[in-house]
């Protein structure tokens, strides 16, 4: 009934201060909730800066930043739902594209919620409408960056019976922050900083296997992109593929924990192998990639003196899979 009564309204009044005294209202309501709003409100509010842009699309947008976490998630909803209205002329872009900034600033929102919503905003923008994040790239950058780090403030232990598991509430906003990566990698590149986006890589390998997945498309689209920014990562990447190498699961383990843990070592060694085949192209890029005595050539010991089966079997099947995509 409100969205129904909010549409008539909206839509069919000519009068500014009956329509600006609905919004008032509805706004308010919303920045005083101290609990979960009905879906039918954020659509509500997305009508106003549907039908008048100019006037409610950045009320809407300040509000996503609400220290009323209620209330963020409300309006970052109602953004939402603007952006994905079909019915709107490449004249509304303009209009979205000058209340998007303000919109993204809750990418760095205290509520990992927030965060989360706000990221699979951008990333809807930056997969079907990528020019309206022309020139606010390096705005929102590191911001978006730090999502891809894992934060031990949002991990937790509970016990099951005899077993404890470890729950990470900040998993499903990293995945789509390399989402997010990997699309303005792919669909604009020219406004990303490639040398802060080779940083995610070591990051994303020593990750959950679909972002592990994730990163190896960023890898692909690096590779061409800025080969210098992906080599300069090689020393922290031959790090990260170690340590995931060298995990153990427990005794308990399932079948398809120890399946994935293959599968994320072999992904992991793919990422590597190409690394290392860039770096053979070239010994200058190679030789400052390299530290003395660090992970890369502890790794490539390993592999040439034969001392461990497993790490050189994954490296034979790394090449093997490489060759094949080639």
């Amino acid at each position: 009934a409100v969205k129904t009564a909010t549409d008539v309204i909206v839509r069919t009044n000519s009068s500014g201060a009956i329509i600006d005294s609905v919004w008032q209202l509805l706004s308010q309501f919303v920045l005083g909730a101290q609990e979960t709003v009905p879906d039918l409100i954020p659509q509500s509010l997305a009508v106003f800066g549907l039908v008048y842009p100019e006037q409610y699309l950045s009320q809407i947008a300040a509000n996503t930043g609400s220290s009323n976490s209620v209330a963020a998630t409300a309006f970052v909803t109602a953004f939402r739902v603007i952006l994905s209205d079909k019915t709107v002329d490449a004249r509304f872009d303009a209009h979205v594209k000058s209340a998007l900034p303000k919109v993204l600033e809750n990418l760095g929102h205290k509520d990992i919620d927030i965060r989360r919503l706000t990221l699979l905003l951008l990333y809807s923008v930056a997969q079907n409408k990528p020019s309206q994040l022309i020139s606010l790239v390096k705005g929102f950058e590191p911001a978006l960056y730090k999502q891809t780090e894992v934060d031990e403030s949002l991990i937790r232990i509970i016990t099951m019976g005899p077993f404890k598991k470890r729950i990470d509430d900040g998993l499903d906003a990293r995945r789509v922050a390399f989402q997010c990566v990997y699309m303005l990698v792919r669909n604009i590149p020219d406004e990303i900083t490639p040398s802060e986006t080779a940083v995610v890589v070591a990051r994303g390998i020593d990750d959950e296997a679909d972002i592990l997945g994730t990163t190896r498309l960023i890898v692909k689209e690096l590779l061409v992109l800025s080969p210098s920014s992906l080599l300069s990562r090689l020393e922290s990447v031959a790090e990260a593929v170690t340590k995931l190498a060298s995990k153990k699961l427990t005794g308990t383990a399932l079948r398809q924990e120890v399946e994935s843990l293959r599968e994320n070592v072999v992904s992991s060694f793919v990422i590597f192998v190409s690394l290392e085949r860039l770096a053979k192209k070239s010994s200058s890029l190679m030789a400052k990639a390299m530290a003395k005595d660090g992970a890369y050539e502890k790794l490539r010991a390993v592999i040439a003196n034969g001392s461990d089966d497993k790490i050189v079997a994954t490296y034979d099947n790394a090449n093997e899979i490489l060759n094949r995509s080639e």
